[in-house]
Protein backbone atom coordinates (compact mmCIF):
# COMPACT_ATOMS: atom_id res chain seq x y z
CA UNK A 1 0.00 0.00 0.00
CA UNK A 2 1.41 3.63 -1.00
CA UNK A 3 0.27 4.85 2.91
CA UNK A 4 2.31 2.30 4.60
CA UNK A 5 5.44 2.32 1.92
CA UNK A 6 7.85 4.91 2.89
CA UNK A 7 7.61 3.22 6.58
CA UNK A 8 10.65 1.78 6.93
CA UNK A 9 11.62 2.47 10.76
CA UNK A 10 10.92 0.82 13.78
CA UNK A 11 9.63 2.33 16.43
CA UNK A 12 8.49 1.11 20.29
CA UNK A 13 5.42 2.23 21.18
CA UNK A 14 3.91 2.13 25.39
CA UNK A 15 -0.04 2.52 24.27
CA UNK A 16 -1.85 5.00 26.90
CA UNK A 17 -3.33 3.29 29.26
CA UNK A 18 -4.99 5.67 31.64
CA UNK A 19 -4.01 8.48 34.27
CA UNK A 20 -2.82 7.25 37.88
CA UNK A 21 -4.86 9.27 41.09
CA UNK A 22 -2.28 11.96 41.14
CA UNK A 23 -2.37 12.46 37.01
CA UNK A 24 0.08 10.90 35.83
CA UNK A 25 0.77 8.93 32.40
CA UNK A 26 -0.09 5.83 32.65
CA UNK A 27 1.06 3.38 29.46
CA UNK A 28 0.45 -0.13 27.94
CA UNK A 29 3.22 -3.14 27.64
CA UNK A 30 5.86 -1.83 24.61
CA UNK A 31 4.98 -2.91 20.72
CA UNK A 32 6.96 -2.42 17.80
CA UNK A 33 5.46 -0.47 14.73
CA UNK A 34 6.64 1.03 11.82
CA UNK A 35 7.19 4.70 11.23
CA UNK A 36 9.32 6.97 9.36
CA UNK A 37 11.23 9.33 11.58
CA UNK A 38 11.27 12.87 10.06
CA UNK A 39 13.12 14.81 12.29
CA UNK A 40 11.66 18.63 12.37
CA UNK A 41 12.79 20.61 15.75
CA UNK A 42 11.44 24.11 16.87
CA UNK A 43 11.09 25.72 19.85
CA UNK A 44 7.76 26.60 21.86
CA UNK A 45 6.01 27.58 24.92
CA UNK A 46 3.71 24.38 26.18
CA UNK A 47 0.74 24.25 28.43
CA UNK A 48 2.57 24.75 31.70
CA UNK A 49 5.16 27.46 30.17
CA UNK A 50 8.04 24.66 29.71
CA UNK A 51 10.20 24.81 26.89
CA UNK A 52 10.10 21.98 24.51
CA UNK A 53 11.72 20.74 21.09
CA UNK A 54 9.15 18.71 19.15
CA UNK A 55 9.06 16.38 15.69
CA UNK A 56 5.93 16.42 13.66
CA UNK A 57 4.04 14.91 11.28
CA UNK A 58 5.73 11.18 12.39
CA UNK A 59 4.00 8.88 10.09
CA UNK A 60 3.09 5.22 11.04
CA UNK A 61 1.57 2.18 10.79
CA UNK A 62 -1.63 2.24 12.95
CA UNK A 63 -3.77 4.20 15.51
CA UNK A 64 -2.23 5.40 18.12
CA UNK A 65 -4.04 7.14 20.74
CA UNK A 66 -2.59 10.56 22.46
CA UNK A 67 -0.73 10.04 25.29
CA UNK A 68 1.19 7.15 24.60
CA UNK A 69 4.97 7.43 24.65
CA UNK A 70 7.26 5.99 21.43
CA UNK A 71 10.97 5.98 21.16
CA UNK A 72 12.99 5.53 17.51
CA UNK A 73 14.52 1.75 17.39
CA UNK A 74 13.83 -1.80 17.80
CA UNK A 75 12.47 -3.29 21.12
CA UNK A 76 15.37 -5.52 21.23
CA UNK A 77 17.69 -2.93 21.18
CA UNK A 78 16.10 -0.64 24.18
CA UNK A 79 18.47 0.23 26.82
CA UNK A 80 17.55 -0.11 30.35
CA UNK A 81 15.57 1.97 31.28
CA UNK A 82 15.06 3.49 28.37
CA UNK A 83 15.73 6.89 27.06
CA UNK A 84 15.00 9.07 24.61
CA UNK A 85 11.52 9.17 24.32
CA UNK A 86 8.83 10.77 23.46
CA UNK A 87 5.02 11.63 24.19
CA UNK A 88 2.38 11.65 21.30
CA UNK A 89 0.68 14.93 21.84
CA UNK A 90 -1.80 14.95 18.35
CA UNK A 91 -2.91 12.08 16.03
CA UNK A 92 -4.44 12.87 12.32
CA UNK A 93 -5.72 10.72 9.91
CA UNK A 94 -6.61 11.15 6.53
CA UNK A 95 -8.66 8.90 4.16
CA UNK A 96 -7.65 8.46 0.89
CA UNK A 97 -9.67 9.33 -2.36
CA UNK A 98 -11.51 6.61 -2.19
CA UNK A 99 -12.20 6.38 1.98
CA UNK A 100 -10.29 2.47 2.19
CA UNK A 101 -6.82 3.16 2.90
CA UNK A 102 -5.13 5.92 5.54
CA UNK A 103 -2.12 7.87 5.74
CA UNK A 104 -2.04 7.85 10.17
CA UNK A 105 1.01 10.57 11.29
CA UNK A 106 1.31 11.36 14.90
CA UNK A 107 3.16 14.76 16.59
CA UNK A 108 5.48 13.99 19.33
CA UNK A 109 7.30 16.06 21.74
CA UNK A 110 10.12 15.25 23.64
CA UNK A 111 8.86 13.34 26.91
CA UNK A 112 10.79 15.50 29.99
CA UNK A 113 10.77 12.48 32.37
CA UNK A 114 11.36 8.99 32.66
CA UNK A 115 9.05 6.24 31.27
CA UNK A 116 5.88 6.26 33.28
CA UNK A 117 4.22 3.16 34.53
CA UNK A 118 3.54 0.59 32.50
CA UNK A 119 -0.02 -1.17 33.52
Amino acid sequence: MLETICLNQRAVLWPFSSYGPDGELRVGSPVEILVRWNTSISSGQGDTSDSFSKTSNLPVNRVIAVGSVIRLGKKKQLPTPPDDIYEVTGYEEVPDIKGRHFHRSVTIRKYAGSLPEIV
